[in-house]
C-alpha cells in the first residue's frame, strides 16, 4: 500500500524564522516569499520537504485558523501510497483516528 516517503513538512508558529534557520543556518536553498504561509526547502533524497505555518495549516485541515491549538508543532510525513481511498479506508478499519477525510487541495 504504501510506496515511499513523498514529503515531510515542519509546523511552525514562525515562518520567518524558520525560513532563516533553514538557509541560513543550515545553507539550504529555500523557495519562500515574505508573508506567505509555507516554504520549501531543497533537500536531496527528500521529493517534498515544507515549512507550514501553524494557523495556515489549521485553516486548510479545519477550515477555521482558530482551530489552532488542534495542529501540532513538529514534522508530518506524506507517504505516496497505490490508492489514498483505499488507505483511508485501511485506517478507518483500525482505531486510527482520521482527523481529515479524503479531499482535493490546490
Amino acid at each position: 500500500m504504501i510506496r515511499h516517503v513523498a514529503g515531510v513538512a515542519e509546523v511552525v508558529e514562525d515562518i520567518e524564522a524558520a525560513v532563516q534557520f533553514y538557509r541560513n543556518d543550515l545553507g539550504l536553498k529555500v523557495n519562500h516569499k515574505p508573508g506567505e504561509s509555507y516554504a520549501t526547502v531543497a533537500i536531496s533524497g527528500i521529493p517534498h520537504f515544507g515549512i507550514w505555518l501553524r494557523s495556515k495549516a489549521a485553516e486548510l485541515v479545519f477550515g477555521d485558523p482558530s482551530q489552532i491549538e488542534r495542529i501540532p508543532l513538529g514534522f508530518s510525513i506524506g507517504f505516496e501510497v497505490d490508492s489514498v481511498k483505499a488507505a483511508e479506508n485501511s485506517l478507518r478499519s483500525t482505531e486510527v483516528p482520521v482527523v481529515q477525510g479524503l479531499k482535493v487541495e490546490p
